[in-house]
């Protein structure tokens, strides 16, 4: 489930028609980078200052920022192909990218070398510093990998990231990666520094952990867990030994922990529902859950980006399907997809005041167009051409081939004059700021 995020405002835009049917020409920072260029993981600032995307060309692929007011290139790095996940932002000098990439992880501790795992890059614009997120030799608790992703909060003036990981423990095996009695790996939820990668543990995980829901300011909101074993899940408020808000049963996984709901003291959950997927409020003080919509068709859901409450949803189209009433945010939503009435417009980013939109449209053959609108100038304008925005959201912690790869091969812990014990691979990465989209 893709999450999409706005910001809140207070007017309505107007006068934006005229202005979406007119296709100007590609903007410089299109440009620059050569001809037949497509975009995609197209990402505004908080502020809507800046933008960034992945734009390839060919075999070659650049991860580009660019001012919004004039296009003009900040930064272009190059990127290995098809290894660029997702692009996030926290706040207007970090710039987060997660990939998955081939690497050597912690041959001491790992039967083999290569994983596909996921990677976080935080780049700080204003430095030009950065850093790899528990990819640190002064660091070597924790496994050189990410665990999921549950967005970032600017605490004190200083931004940080927040992800999950698995630390080692000292065992009679020697130096091992952290497991249940059945060997199950689980993560801890970890507060990263991102100018500096330095560390520390903003919540403990517990068998089962799938995820964690963050608030703005940084503070643990909720709990997903999930047993495998008896196949049921709980929702608990707070980090690990909270009071439990609602629990459940599932064949597979247990729920996403999606955003807060339509006010603060509430959160919102996806869960399987004979089959199918709906939606659930649930109140912090406990309390019967709520659905804020009135089927159970799995949506993409979208959430106020400074607040992290609950707007609305989207069909599999992206077109608009739910909007929560009296949200000045969602009913300037609504007024710029009008602008663009007939042209199927999917929402792609947003600023955190939502005077700025980054909207596509599809054309014939599969490519379709991406637009910068900009309430205050009652403008939008033609960025460049791209296929359909992705819904890749953050990529779990490792990917394996098959579940056969999983079984067959396993985790290796090794440790010298000790010999090998294998680690199946069982651990969540959903929930919290997973799967956002900027």
């Amino acid at each position: 489930m893709k999450r999409i995020l706005l910001g809140a405002v207070s007017a309505l835009a107007i006068g934006l028609t005229a202005y979406a049917a007119q296709a100007q020409a590609p903007a410089p920072a299109a440009a620059s980078a050569g001809p037949q260029l497509t975009w995609n993981l197209v990402r505004l600032s908080p502020q809507g200052d800046r933008y960034a995307f992945l734009a390839k060309q060919g075999s070659v692929q650049r991860i580009v920022v660019a001012n919004a007011a004039d296009n003009s290139v900040l930064l272009s790095i190059p990127a290995t192909p098809d290894a660029v996940k997702d692009l996030e932002w926290a706040g207007e000098d970090h710039l987060l990218i997660t990939n998955v990439t081939n690497a050597t992880v912690d041959p001491a501790h790992f039967k083999g070398t290569k994983s596909n795992l996921t990677s976080v890059v935080a780049i700080n614009l204003a430095t030009h510093k950065a850093i790899n997120v528990f990819i640190d030799p002064v660091q070597p608790r924790v496994v050189s990998a990410v665990f999921g992703q549950y967005g970032a909060a600017q605490i004190d003036g200083h931004w940080y990231g927040f992800f999950g990981d698995v630390p080692y423990e000292t065992s009679s095996l020697g130096s091992v990666v952290r497991h249940d009695i059945d060997f199950n790996i689980y993560p801890d939820l970890y507060r990263v520094d991102l100018d500096t990668g330095e560390i520390s543990v903003a919540a403990h995980g517990e068998p089962g952990i799938t995820g964690w829901l963050i608030a703005p300011d940084g503070s643990v909101v909720a709990t997903a867990v999930y047993d495998h074993k008896y196949k049921s899940w709980v929702i608990r408020r707070g980090g690990h030994g909270g009071p439990t808000l609602l629990s459940g049963s599932s064949p597979d996984h247990g729920p996403a922990l999606i955003s807060f709901g339509r006010s603060p003291d509430t959160v919102l959950v996806k869960i399987e529902d004979k089959g199918a997927t709906k939606l659930l409020e649930l109140p912090l003080a406990g309390g019967a859950a709520e659905s804020p919509v009135d089927d159970k068709t799995a949506h993409d859901v979208l959430v106020d980006r400074a607040t992290d409450r609950w707007l609305g949803a989207a069909n599999d189209d992206g077109q608009l399907d739910a909007l929560a009433t009296g949200s000045p945010a969602a009913a300037r939503l609504k007024a710029v997809f009008s602008a663009f009435d007939g042209q199927k417009p999917r929402l792609v980013s947003a600023s955190a005041d939502f005077n700025s939109v980054i909207l596509w449209t599809p054309a014939d053959g599969g490519s379709g167009t991406y637009w910068h609108v900009d309430i205050a100038k009652q403008s939008a304008d033609q960025l460049a051409t791209g296929p359909a925005p992705e819904n890749t959201g953050s990529a779990d912690a490792l990917e394996w081939k098959s579940e056969e790869d999983v079984s067959m091969m396993g985790m290796q812990m090794i440790t010298p004059g000790q010999g090998n014990q294998s680690l199946p691979l069982h651990f969540g990465t959903g929930g919290g700021a997973a799967g956002r989209t900027y």
